[in-house]
This record gives structure tokens, C-alpha cells and sequence, in this order.
């Protein structure tokens, strides 16, 4: 007969939440396999300034995305799944509305990147870029309002049969580019943008009646939806100039070549977000109940017990690529990345660094402080391009490469530092009190 804590382990495995996670990570998959191989065909079929103009572009959309995320579906995830089916149905409408006006506005900011990029003599190439970028970037906000939607309504089989189209699709679409020889970034996002219309528009004529635009409701629910996610969206937006705005200043410095290899070194390095991922899946639940279970001295307790798995983990991870990063560069790219294993070995280090931010800055999330996880980051933002541009011209690659490092250190520091003293203006079962 089956005792307790088996059946608690086979509700826990079986469970409509662990399934849930299943399919999520399913999905996360597609999406972050499809993103691999794609850096990987522009690198050995095109070239290391095409991987350069690659990366750029997607810098740009991460930008976009992030704001879509954060200010319209972020927003509909937790206030509308707190309605009754019609109230949610005319909220759907205002976020559906309000992705739109993104789209647009993503569009024409593009649009005026091109023009600054050509009137100042940006990188070869960029222009043109951005050009294709304004005219898909509704596209693939299409696509990821789709995916996003799913998600809030638990469909992740849906968000899943969303990705999975879009690319094949894709795949279909680069094959075509490769085996007539026109592949390059600007044809591979045109590929992409086609894909995600496409599969958009089949999504929502089976959603339509879910969704009802009511005009006298567009201005209310977006200010309701700014006041929530403000700090959210400055805080995802500081974390993409982090991880990303090296992109930028190498293409502006050294060139698209220079930032294309970095790209690939950054890419090999990233085989690790799945990890990090999962832990920022469970970490902000974990460390909000352990407020609630045993206030500050809980919290504390598992800060460091995570900080100090995270370290662990990412230790022999960033080991591995330490000793081999440079030829498993070379190996997946081909032979114009290889030789850049210290480059590699340096970004792992920088990646393992920030790992250990991530207790501090979720817990300054749990304690209120968000504001604070915002100037964090953008003090790190600070001094890695300030560190990146005195050497960058001696050091090249290694010397931006240690401006990450620089960065993702101070980073560290003063969030373990502002945690420790924020947590400690609480006694010991004060925060599960409030």
C-alpha cells in the first residue's frame, strides 16, 4: 500500500504545476536551441561580421521584448488572472492594444537608430539592419504576445505549439537562405519575422473571442499597469545594458568582426542560462516563503545556502570552460573563432561572478527594494563600459573581456552589501510579522 510521502512524491511529479514546468521547459528549449543554432549558421556559413550584426540586432530586441514583458504581459499575467472571465476578456483587449502601441513605438525608434547609425558612420551594415529590424520587430512582438498569453492561461502546450511552428518555420526559411547562398543577419530576421507573423495570426483566430478592445478602458488599465511595473521595467532594462552593451561598444570600437567573435565566445559560455534559469524560477517563491515562514533569520538562511549551490555548480561548469572554452569555440564556429580561449576563460569567470548576485538581488525584491536592485545594476553597467574603454584599444577582446568581469564584481559586492544591511534593520521574526 502506498505510504504518504510516496503519494506526496507522486502528486509532486504528476501534479498539474510539475507538468506545467515540463512543457515550460520544453518550450525554453525550442526557443534557446533554435537562438544556438542560429548564431551558429551565420558564424561558419556567413561570417564573423554577419554573427557581429547578428548579435547587435538582437541586443535591440532583447530591449523590446524585455518592455513588452515587463510593462503589458507581466502586468496581465497578475492582475488578470485575479478577474472574472469578462473583466479579463476587455484587460486582454488594453494589453493586446497596448503591445500594439509597443510594436509601433519599437518601430519608429528603430527607425531613428537606422538614421543615427547612417548619419554618424556606425558600423558597416548597422543601418541597414536596423531598416529590417523596424519593419519585423512587430512581427516578432506578435509572436511573443502569443507565447506570453499562453502562459498566463496556463496553455503552455499552446506556447509550445506557438514556438514549435514558428520554428520550423524558421529552419525551413534558413535552409532556403543557405542553399542559395544569401544567408546574412538581414535575411535571417526577415526569415524569422515571416515565421512569426504567420503563426501569430493562426493563434488568434482561435483566441479572437477572448479578447474584446474597449477604448475607454486603454487609458486606465495602462496606468494601472505603469504604476505596478515601472521598477520591473528599469530594472530589465539595466540587466540588458549589463549583459549586452559590450555588444555596441565593440562594434563602435574594434568592429562587427571583433563583435562577432565575442558574441560566439558569450554564446559558449551561456550553454549555462538553462541552469540559471531554473534557479531564478524557484528563487524568488523560496526566498518570499522563507519570509513568511521564518522572517530574517530564514531568509538569511537560505540566501546563503542557495549562493553557495549557485557557486558550486557554476564552479565546475566555469572549470570546464576555463580549460577547453577556446576549442569548443573553434570547434562549433569554426576555425576564424578559434584561438580565443582566454576570452572565453574570462567570461566564465565574469559569469560565475554575477551567478552570485542573484540571492542578493532577488532578496532586495522580496524586501521591497527594488529601486535599489536598479542602481546596483546600473553602477555595474557604469564601471564595466568605463573599464572596457581604457583598454579596449590595448587589450582588445580579453581587455573589454575584463571590463565584464570588473562589472559583474562591484556588482556583486554592493548587492551582498545592501541586502546584509537592509535585512538587518529587521529582528528576527519582524519580517514574517509584517
Amino acid at each position: 500500500m502506498m505510504d504518504r510521502g510516496t503519494r506526496r512524491l507522486r502528486d509532486l511529479v504528476r501534479g498539474q504545476s510539475a507538468r506545467a514546468s515540463y512543457w515550460a521547459q520544453i518550450d525554453q528549449g525550442i526557443v534557446s536551441g533554435i537562438s544556438f543554432l542560429t548564431t551558429i549558421l551565420i558564424g561558419r556559413v556567413a561570417s564573423e561580421s554577419e554573427l557581429g550584426l547578428y548579435s547587435l540586432a538582437f541586443t535591440v530586441m532583447l530591449f523590446v521584448a524585455n518592455s513588452h514583458d515587463s510593462l503589458v504581459t507581466t502586468p496581465y499575467t497578475i492582475f488578470g488572472n485575479r478577474m472574472d472571465p469578462s473583466e479579463r476578456r476587455t484587460f486582454a483587449g488594453s494589453a493586446l492594444a497596448h503591445a500594439g502601441s509597443l510594436a509601433l513605438i519599437a518601430s519608429l525608434a528603430t527607425l531613428t537608430l537606422a538614421g543615427l547609425l547612417a548619419a554618424a558612420g556606425g558600423p558597416p551594415g548597422s543601418p541597414s539592419l536596423m531598416l529590417v529590424l523596424a519593419l519585423v520587430a512587430p512581427m516578432l512582438l506578435a509572436r511573443e504576445f502569443a507565447r506570453r498569453f499562453s502562459f498566463a492561461h496556463l496553455r503552455m502546450r499552446t506556447a509550445l505549439a506557438v514556438d514549435a511552428v514558428v520554428s520550423g518555420l524558421f529552419v525551413l526559411g534558413m535552409g532556403g537562405l543557405v542553399a542559395t547562398g544569401r544567408l546574412s543577419a538581414r535575411a535571417a530576421y526577415v526569415a524569422l519575422g515571416i515565421a512569426c507573423l504567420l503563426t501569430a495570426g493562426i493563434w488568434f483566430g482561435h483566441v479572437r473571442r477572448e479578447i474584446e478592445v474597449r477604448r475607454e478602458r486603454l487609458v486606465r488599465d495602462w496606468r494601472k499597469n505603469w504604476i505596478f511595473s515601472r521598477w520591473i521595467f528599469a530594472g530589465q532594462m539595466v540587466s540588458v545594458m549589463r549583459g549586452y552593451s559590450i555588444h555596441w561598444f565593440l562594434a563602435l570600437t574594434l568592429g562587427t568582426a571583433a563583435t562577432g567573435i565575442y558574441s560566439a565566445c558569450l554564446t559558449v559560455v551561456a550553454i549555462s542560462n538553462p541552469f540559471i534559469l531554473g534557479i531564478l524560477n524557484i528563487l524568488t517563491p523560496r526566498m518570499a516563503r522563507a519570509v513568511a515562514d521564518g522572517g530574517r533569520d530564514e531568509l538569511w538562511r537560505v540566501s546563503r545556502k542557495i549562493a553557495l549551490l549557485v557557486a558550486l555548480a557554476m564552479s565546475v561548469f566555469c572549470l570546464v570552460l576555463v580549460i577547453w572554452g577556446g576549442r569548443l569555440v573553434g570547434g562549433i564556429y569554426g576555425e576564424a573563432f578559434a584561438g580565443n580561449g582566454d576570452v572565453v576563460a574570462v567570461i566564465a569567470l565574469a559569469t560565475w561572478v554575477a551567478s552570485l548576485d542573484l540571492a542578493p538581488i532577488v532578496g532586495l525584491r522580496v524586501l521591497e527594494r527594488p529601486d535599489l536592485s536598479f542602481g546596483i545594476s546600473l553602477v555595474g553597467v557604469v564601471v564595466m563600459l568605463g573599464v572596457a574603454t581604457a583598454v579596449v584599444y590595448q587589450g582588445g577582446l580579453l581587455g573589454v573581456s575584463f571590463g565584464l568581469l570588473a562589472g559583474n564584481l562591484v556588482v556583486t559586492v554592493i548587492a551582498w552589501t545592501a541586502f546584509c544591511r537592509v535585512l538587518s534593520r529587521y529582528s528576527g521574526s519582524e519580517l514574517s510579522e509584517s
